[in-house]
């Protein structure tokens, strides 16, 4: 609270964070729970992790076509922040040409209670209704059965998965509108695979990056399956090793970061906790 207060530290919001949230069922607690976090992350978000790869994989495209791409420059932390939790959706108002105004939101729309309390109302709603939270983890545990033997095959695998060609295109579009060309899609998505595969990706796409080999590092080097909370952390660990500087976490994850970095991600400059011993000495050498 007074690293808070003395603007010296942000405790950010994310959709992963809601999702925590809808598993507690006490609606007092959950209230509680709700406020303080609007309060430590003073109604500043991470975009969603799909908004993350998709900003990133424009950087890169633009980069190439730019002959300015670097692997080993700092992370660009643009690609994350936003003053709208988009984590609770997106509230859209109208001007009085009922066109509508996202600048507008960006500026007021947390200066009101009643917002706040809107999203509260959602998230009560939610967590009484959490046996209907997609599970992923039945599917990830199965990919054990196809791991092989190469921890970097494993990996690219997986970054492979997630790359997905659609939000490469979208990406190529926001980048030159129309002025690309179809091969340009397949040279790219080509030459991301294969940066990864060959252990040479270095700072570009870290979002879908520190995903694809926490993930693969947890079901095949941790030989250990994943469960819903170590889904949730393995995507707090995706926002926090590429952007921040602090991570506190449970010892299974840090444990999953000491074996990848830096040798897989080389970017990570975020320092990691996972005791409570480890969190005061942290934040108390921010003081």
């Amino acid at each position: 609270m007074e690293l808070n207060k003395s603007k010296k530290v942000i405790f950010p919001i994310s959709q992963y964070v809601l999702n925590e949230f809808v598993k507690q069922r006490d609606r007092r607690t959950l209230e509680e729970s709700f406020n303080l976090i609007l309060q430590l992350s003073e109604n500043i978000s991470i975009r969603t992790y799909k908004e993350r790869i998709f900003e990133e994989v424009i950087s890169f495209i633009k980069d190439v076509a730019d002959k300015k791409l670097n692997f080993n420059s700092k992370v660009n932390n643009q690609h994350v922040w936003t003053s709208i939790p988009y984590s609770f959706g997106k509230f859209v108002i109208r001007t009085k040409n009922n066109d509508p105004f996202d600048e507008e939101v960006q500026r007021v729309v947390f200066e009101f209670e009643s917002v706040d309390r809107i999203f509260l109302n959602i998230i009560l709603e939610k967590s009484e209704d959490n046996g209907n939270f997609p599970d992923p983890t039945g599917v990830l545990n199965a990919k054990r059965s196809d791991r092989f033997k190469n921890t970097l095959k494993n990996q690219s695998f997986e970054f492979y998965s997630g790359l997905e060609r659609g939000l490469v295109v979208n990406a190529f579009t926001e980048a030159f509108g129309s002025s690309y060309k179809k091969k340009d899609i397949e040279t790219a998505l080509i030459a991301l695979n294969n940066l990864k595969y060959k252990n040479k990706l270095g700072n570009v796409l870290p979002t879908l990056n520190t995903y694809s080999t926490l993930l693969t590092t947890w079901l095949i080097e941790q030989n250990s399956k994943i469960k819903i909370n170590h889904y949730f952390d393995i995507h707090h660990a995706t926002a926090a090793l590429p952007y921040f500087d602090i991570f506190l976490t449970e010892n299974s994850l840090k444990d999953a970061i000491r074996r990848v970095t830096p040798k897989y991600l080389e970017f990570n400059k975020c320092t990691v906790g996972s005791t409570l011993e480890e969190a005061i000495e942290i934040l108390i050498s921010l003081k």
